[in-house]
């Protein structure tokens, strides 16, 4: 088993070259600081990283041998909430983003803040993403799409405030 236990961030993700060895990780495994993953190459890694590292796309892990593998994050189902309160007053949209963490923060979502929106994996179901968007009467616009998430970090993660 490899040990992987330093991050070096890269500007792009060269791991999709047919010659690089990547791992792939999903938006829960990206919000753990200990893993065990199997590489594309059949390589078995064990990832320790300290608290609150996050495994987004197109990082690059390096191990105690001095190789490295790269960090992949394949599409997933996701969401994305629009916030439609263009008219409000500053406080009523602050008030309605904080109530919008606090909401999507007892769902336990590892949620991003991409170009005005919220944007997080489905893995709760779509209903209960439409019912959080009720809660705002008509506010929030709902999608559903495929997306490669980890592109940045989330606004909080699988332990949310609970520390």
């Amino acid at each position: 088993m490899i040990i992987a236990n330093r991050v070096k961030a890269v500007t792009g993700c060269s791991a999709l070259k047919e010659n690089c060895d990547y791992i792939e990780i999903d938006c829960f495994q990206a919000c753990r600081n200990r893993l065990a993953v199997k590489s594309v190459f059949g390589h078995q890694f064990f990832i320790q990283l300290e608290r609150d590292t996050y495994l987004s796309h197109g990082l690059q892990l390096v191990c105690e041998d001095g190789s490295d593998i790269h960090v992949f994050r394949p599409e997933e189902p996701a969401f994305r909430l629009e916030i439609l309160c263009g008219e409000f007053e500053k406080a009523s949209r602050q008030e309605m983003h904080f109530e919008l963490g606090h909401q999507l923060g007892n769902l336990h979502l590892p949620t991003e803040f991409f170009e005005g929106s919220v944007v997080g994996p489905l893995v709760t179901g779509r209903d209960s993403i439409n019912r959080l968007s009720e809660k705002f009467s008509g506010d929030l616009k709902v999608t559903f799409f495929s997306a490669q998430l980890g592109l940045y970090r989330p606004l909080f993660g699988i332990r949310g405030g609970h520390r």
